[in-house]
């Protein structure tokens, strides 16, 4: 996605927590679950209206 400025991600029921997109408005975090069997991550993203 363009002008991505951060994301917020959750595992599961834990709390959000959020990262800064970099300048090609990606992120990159490393989470191992603790619960055995199905996990969900959930992601959202906050974007700038007008970057310029």
């Amino acid at each position: 996605m363009e002008n991505v400025v951060e994301y917020t991600w959750r595992l599961n029921d834990g709390e959000p927590a959020a990262v800064p997109a970099g300048a090609d408005c990606a992120a990159t975090i490393t989470r191992t679950p603790t619960e055995v069997g199905d996990n969900y991550l959930y992601v959202s993203s906050r974007t700038v209206a007008n970057p310029d």
